[in-house]
């Protein structure tokens, strides 16, 4: 589980996933996808180096970077969260929309989970993780909110 959570698997498939959305015609959503990554890994990149937190001793697998935010479980929480906001509007069916929501983070959890048992992360490393994404894609959309307003063009009320 915990190899499905890393970026050398999950930044080229959100990479697809951007240039999907803008062949499809859906730029706004696109440009929203490839500057919500960009966001979330310069800004966790930031965080590892001003925290510096070292790994448990006793890992299951050899890793020698800081430890906070767990970078799998960040990685999986942001596609997760990328999946429920992008692919929920598109799902007609309210069991579809629940379906996605149950997957996603039940996949997101998983990954988290796996990263704690292989004892490469201290609980609190994923819990930053599922945290940081939570305050990176709420600051995105504030952003995206934002930038549509001032593009979308104004109504006109008819005032006769």
């Amino acid at each position: 589980m915990t190899v499905t959570g890393g970026i050398g698997l999950l930044g080229p498939t959100v990479t697809v996933l951007g240039l999907l959305l803008f062949v499809w015609g859906r730029r706004g959503d696109a440009l929203f996808v490839w500057g919500a990554m960009l966001f979330t890994v310069l800004a966790r990149n930031v965080v590892v180096e001003l925290i510096g937190r070292a790994r448990p001793d006793e890992r299951l697998i050899q890793i020698s970077s800081s430890s906070f935010p767990s970078g799998h479980t960040t990685a999986s929480a942001f596609v997760a969260a990328l999946l429920i906001m992008i692919g929920r509007p598109l799902l007609q069916r309210r069991w579809s929309r629940a379906l996605l929501i149950v997957l996603a983070v039940g996949w997101a959890l998983a990954v988290g989970t796996s990263r704690v048992a292989l004892v490469v992360h201290w609980p609190t490393d994923v819990l930053g993780g599922w945290l940081f994404v939570v305050l990176c894609m709420s600051a995105a959309s504030l952003v995206r909110q934002q930038l549509e307003r001032r593009t979308s063009p104004a109504i006109v009320k008819n005032e006769g």
